[in-house]
Order: structure tokens, then C-alpha cells, then sequence
């Protein structure tokens, strides 16, 4: 991984072929609003995966030649999913995704990684780890980063940590 301070997003060698705009793949895809947000970025979604049946259904309307996969992301194969879209390990430009929000959301239980949907947000290292992106995105609510994970560290610390030993 390479650090930004988001003021400029440069593929790095390997991420986009010449000519070609650099691939992002879209975990937790929702509808696709980052999708249409990372493709006008300068980025190709290459392929959205999402569980729920309505918003593929949206998600196919609007697919413009990507793959929308109807999966839950724990089913998957990271490697797999590389190799079935041809996309090798490194060259990937962007792995983005918004994990489900509830947990950590101001309104409702308040859950955090106790919430079995929690967890899902660590899918997103997951991939990270088998693909080796240029760069990951999470979209998330703004207590994310504040709620606890383990004890003594918050989900920034806990994420920090794990990206940090990814490379």
C-alpha cells in the first residue's frame, strides 16, 4: 500500500497499462454511488460485489460493462476473484468498498465489532492482503474509526495496524 494525503491519487507502476485507466474492484457495493464516484476519479470499476437482491438489481441497470457479483463477501476467494477477473496480484489500481454502517452508526445498538456485520469491515484487509492494491478506499460513518475493536484500540488502530503489515 501506498500512503496519500488525498490530494492526488498517481497509479503506481504496474496499476494501469499504458493508455488505460488503472482498475478498482467494489466490495460492499450497495447501489453504486462510490462506484460512479471512483469511475469519474479516473478508475474503472472492474467488478461490484454485493449481497443484497435490490441493489444488484440496480447495480446490473447501471453495470456499464463491469461484473456485478450477488455474494456474500466472506464466500469468496480473494485470489480467486483476482484471477477470475484477470487482475493480478499488484495490479490492481483501487480496492474500494462501504461495509455495512450499523454497527457504528450514532442511531441503533451501537454494536461495533460485537455486531457480526462489524467484523465485515475487516474483509476489506481481507482483500487487500490477496490482491495488493495501490490503494484501498472505505466509505464509512463518522464514528467509525472511534469505536473500539480490541482492547485498548479503536478501529483507526486496529486497521493501522493491519495495512501496516500488509505493506
Amino acid at each position: 500500500m501506498r500512503e496519500t494525503d488525498g490530494s492526488s491519487m498517481t497509479p503506481t507502476k504496474g496499476t494501469m497499462a499504458r493508455g488505460r485507466k488503472p482498475k478498482a474492484i467494489s466490495l460492499f457495493a450497495g447501489a453504486g454511488g462510490m462506484d460512479i464516484g471512483v469511475d469519474g476519479a479516473g478508475f474503472k470499476t472492474i467488478c461490484a460485489i454485493e449481497l443484497d437482491v435490490h441493489c444488484v438489481s440496480t447495480l446490473l441497470r447501471n453495470a456499464r460493462g463491469k461484473a456485478v457479483w450477488q455474494v456474500d463477501v466472506r464466500a469468496l476467494d480473494p485470489g480467486g476473484v483476482g484471477t477470475a477477473l484477470k487482475v493480478e496480484r499488484g495490479q490492481l489500481g483501487l480496492l474500494h468498498g462501504g461495509p455495512p454502517c450499523q454497527p457504528f452508526s450514532q442511531i441503533g445498538k451501537k454494536g461495533g465489532v460485537n455486531d457480526p456485520r462489524g467484523q465485515l469491515a475487516f474483509q476489506m484487509v481481507r482483500f487487500a492482503d490477496a490482491l495488493r492494491p495501490a490503494a484501498v478506499l472505505i466509505e464509512q460513518v463518522p464514528k467509525f474509526l472511534d469505536t473500539w475493536a480490541a482492547t485498548g484500540m479503536t478501529m483507526l488502530d486496529v486497521l493501522c495496524e493491519e495495512f501496516s503489515r500488509i505493506g
